[in-house]
């Protein structure tokens, strides 16, 4: 639903909303990107949508060097740099949608999630809006087992 709320605040914007999507499988199988899009032209919506979805990647891996000379598994480009990091470093969004670890023991807490929501949220400053997506342990799970 908040993919949906998205969209229809871009409402009055005369440039594109810029969107970026940071996920692993979750996303990536889901085709969020493609729903999102989908979405924004039956609406009418004038969006830009980039997405860094790496099935198996953590945001952990995703901020660190972790996925340099990746191929991107949907079209096969090969990015010598770390996408997510140049995208968060080197553009400017209106949105960041972030998928997060489903579960997280107290003790990996700092790690899982607020060490990497600080380092983004000091890449694209505070005007972008960061959305972090937390999937329910149960779906996630249910996902991972097909």
């Amino acid at each position: 639903m908040f993919l949906y709320n998205i969209i229809f605040s871009c409402l009055f914007f005369a440039e594109p909303t810029k969107i970026l999507l940071i996920g692993d499988s979750y996303l990536y199988i889901s085709n969020v990107d493609s729903l999102l899009s989908q979405t924004a032209r039956f609406n009418q919506k004038n969006v830009e949508i980039t997405s860094v979805l790496f099935p198996g990647t953590s945001i952990q891996r995703h901020l660190d060097s972790g996925i340099r000379n990746s191929k991107d598994p949907r079209t096969g480009k090969i990015y010598p740099e770390n996408p997510a990091i140049n995208y968060l470093k080197n553009y400017k969004w209106d949105y960041v949608i972030v998928q997060m670890p489903p579960e997280v023991r107290p003790n990996e807490i700092k790690d899982e999630f607020v060490v990497p929501v600080q380092r983004i949220r000091k890449w694209i400053g505070e005007e972008t809006k960061l959305i972090l997506l937390v999937p329910a342990i149960q779906g996630y799970n249910n996902f991972k087992n097909r």
